[in-house]
Order: C-alpha cells, then structure tokens, then sequence
C-alpha cells in the first residue's frame, strides 16, 4: 500500500514538473513573439528608409535623361551590391517571423515597395547581362548603348549560333529604343560572320582540287576581303588570296601553252596536208575543133575568086587524122548582109604548097 502510495506521488511530482516546464516555456515563447511583433512595429521606419535608399541607386543606374537606357559605365558588381541589400529588408510576416495578423500597419505598402525596386533591379541586371554578352562578341566593349554606331569588329573566331543565342534572349524584352540599338549591334556582328563565312566557302571551292580559277575570281576574292574588318581575320584571306594568284597564274600560263602548241599544230598540219587541186578528166568531151597547122611558116594559100568566100576550107594533110575541120576566114569584102555557109557538097581541094613558087589560080580546078 505505501508502495503504491508512494508511486503515486512520484508520477504525480512529475506531472506537476512538465506542466510547471510547459507553462514556462509557453509564456517564453508568448514573450519571444511579442518582442518580434514589437520589433516589427519599429522596423516599419527602418526598412522603409533603406527601400527609398535602395530605390534611389536602382534609379541612378539608368540614364538621367531616358530610362530605357542604362548608365553609362554601370558595373555588375554594383548591381550585385544592391541586390543583396534589397534582399535583407524585411517586410512580410515570415520575414519576422509573425502572424499576418501581427504585422503593423504600413507594412504593406513597404511590401509592394520592395516588389517594385526588385522589379527595376532585375530589369537592369537582365539588360547589363545582355550588353555585357553583346559586347564579348567583339574585339572591344560598345562605347555607346544610345546610338548604333557601325565601327565594331567581330571576334576573329565568333560563332553564327553566339549571335544568335543573344539575339534570342533579347526577343523576350520590351520592345523599346535599347532593344532597338542592341539589335542593331547584334546585326552588325551576324553580318560580319557571314561575310567570313561566305569568303572561307568561296577560298575551299577555288582551291580544292580540280578547281578552274581565274583572274575574275582572283578580283572577286579580294574585293570581299576589303570587307573584312578583323586584322587577323584580314591577314588569313590574304594568304589564301596569295594561293589563289599562284592557281590563275598556272593555269594562264598552261592556256597560253595549249594556244600556241595548238596553233603550231595547225600551221605543220596545214602545210603537210595541202595539196595541189587535181582537175579529173571528164569522159564526156566536147568535139575540138583545130586550125590546120602549115607544114612551112609561109602562109596558106587560099583561093581567091572562088565563089566560097568564107566557106568550106579542105583540110590540109598533115599526116594526122583524118577527119575534116571547118576554118572560117574572116570576110575582108564589107556586106550589109551576112554570108552563109553553102550547104551543098563540094568536093575537096587538096592543096600543096609548093617548095618555091606561089601557086597560080590556074592551077585549082573548080
């Protein structure tokens, strides 16, 4: 009995400890939560003077005359700076630590305060990051984010798709006047990539293996190198312009070989080939009529008073063939009218011409 007496007193003694230890710690923490309500009470005026202060440096990182545009000069480390003292001013309930119903009055407006510089802050981080990637795609930073200005030269090694990846994150911000200027630098450097790119495909073409060049290529090649802004870039063109000489060189030299081999070969070829033209006799001939030639260089006798004045003429014997020729003596007595061959039979006078003498008329018989 006194055991169980006593047991009793014991659970009891502890019961009265744990709830002795819980009241205490109760009214701890009721204490805890009511410093941290009065705390958020008084630090409603401190954390709204360090919003305006903060407010006013995100303010001075844009330009004093167009907000659009970002300080000339600005710095990420100074942004950064900012961001992490915007981020230590408390101004919700789980900032303190507290019920909704705690919080004093103008906390709220201190709320959508710090919602509205975060906001700025992050449109100024986002637009710095974008200025700062644009410029890494050049030899040196833009030394003007207001106005474009075309005198940029690209990387030596500047990639299509790093322009692009920039360009791509710009296409999410509000179109307004720095977006505007920012893109025209994005264009200036695409543009220049694809001059470089175009002019290396041009040079792999003409000095691959095979390839025909000449000197308009030549010409072409090294107007597209003027384009060229990067000096290193420039010196690598020229180089492989060199090599493009060397080709329209060679291959003028191996046409004028081929032109002068070729008209050589056609001189040889002519003067060998050329060959008197051959008449071939024609089996078919015409009859050929010949004048008796006199066997002495005295003249042939000819009749006179014959009554056949321009007609039939015997042939003379002359040892040749013995077909008949018509000679026609010319009509030395002047007629109105023309004088026709008789077309009767007569019969041939031989006529010899004699060693000595001149034959007589007496001696033709009619």
């Amino acid at each position: 009995m006194n055991k169980l007496l006593k047991g009793i007193g014991v659970v009891a003694v502890a019961a009265a400890a744990v709830g002795i230890c819980y009241i205490g710690y109760q009214k701890n923490n009721d204490r805890q939560y009511e410093q941290r309500v009065s705390y958020a009470e008084t630090a409603v005026t401190n954390e709204k003077s360090k919003l305006n202060e903060l407010q006013k440096k995100v303010n001075d990182f844009y330009d004093s005359k167009n907000k659009e545009f970002l300080k000339k000069g600005l710095k990420a480390t100074d942004v950064t700076k900012v961001k992490s003292d915007l981020e230590s001013v408390r101004v919700t309930a789980e900032d303190f630590k507290i019920k909704e119903g705690s919080l004093p009055e103008g906390i709220k407006e201190l709320e959508k305060q710090k919602s509205e510089i975060t906001k700025n802050l992050t449109n100024v981080s986002d637009k710095l990051r974008i200025q700062d990637q644009t410029n890494k795609l050049f030899t040196k930073e833009v030394s003007d984010w207001f106005t474009f200005k075309d005198e940029m030269i690209m990387q030596e090694k500047l990639k299509k798709s790093q322009v692009e990846e920039v360009s791509e994150k710009l296409s999410l911000f509000p179109d307004d006047k720095w977006r505007k200027v920012v893109k025209d630098y994005l264009k200036s450097a695409s543009d220049q990539v694809k001059t470089a790119d175009d002019l290396q495909k041009r040079f792999d073409e003409l000095l691959k293996d095979g390839a025909i060049v000449t000197y308009e290529d030549y010409m072409d090649v090294l107007a597209k190198i003027e384009d060229i802004r990067n000096e290193k870039l420039k010196e690598k063109f020229a180089a492989l312009a060199e090599e493009v000489s060397h080709l329209v060189v060679a291959v003028q030299e191996s046409t004028t070989y081929e032109e002068v081999s070729t008209e050589t070969y056609e001189e040889v070829s002519t003067t060998e080939t050329y060959e008197e033209p051959v008449v071939e006799e024609s089996t078919h001939s015409e009859p050929v009529y010949e004048e008796p030639i006199p066997e002495s260089s005295e003249e042939q006798w000819l009749p006179e008073n014959t009554g056949n004045q321009g007609g039939y003429v015997p042939p003379v014997d002359n040892g040749g063939s013995s077909s008949e020729s018509v000679v026609e003596t010319p009509d030395t007595t002047p007629s109105s009218e023309s004088v026709e061959t008789p077309t009767t039979e007569s019969t041939p006078v031989e006529t010899e011409t004699p060693n000595s003498e001149q034959p007589t008329t007496s001696s033709v018989t009619q």
